[in-house]
């Protein structure tokens, strides 16, 4: 039904939403666990472990992500190796993106001199990124699933 599917539609965007949370809490939340693990006197080697681990677990998610989405949201089901392929370059394109957006962030400090202005532009170039992302994904998907 109408109701049926536009509740089946919700969930799934609410599920996307946080998994793309958790990718980018593990890429880039790990820095204040690893802190305090050398605050409580864990040593370097944790830090280390843990700035090592941080982007292999937001890769996972970010993997899950996409995964996900190609596998789902296309009215032609694909392959799983196709999608897996595709998820696999676009979750490693997305871990790339975050890490060079956030040093960009912070190396640049705009958000100084612009305030929310600045907010509401690097929200929009985000946005922009992640969807040129997954349709690049999306083409390999296609390209390899055809191939």
């Amino acid at each position: 039904s109408f109701v049926r599917g536009h509740l089946e539609a919700a969930g799934f965007v609410a599920a996307l939403a946080v998994l793309a949370l958790v990718s980018f809490g593990l890429s880039f939340g790990t820095a204040a666990v690893s802190d305090v693990l050398i605050g409580a006197g864990f040593g370097g080697l944790v830090w280390v472990g843990v700035r090592l681990l941080s982007p292999l677990a937001g890769l996972l998610a970010g993997f899950v992500f996409f995964f996900v989405v190609y596998r789902a949201v296309p009215r032609h089901r694909p392959s799983r190796r196709a999608a897996a392929q595709g998820a696999l370059v676009s979750a490693v394109l997305w871990e790339v993106a975050k890490l060079a957006f956030g040093y960009f962030t912070r190396a640049l400090a705009l958000f100084a001199a612009y305030g929310p202005l600045a907010f509401a532009a690097g929200l929009l170039t985000w946005i922009y990124v992640t969807a040129v992302i997954i349709l690049f994904g999306a083409e390999v998907m296609k390209t390899r699933g055809t191939a």
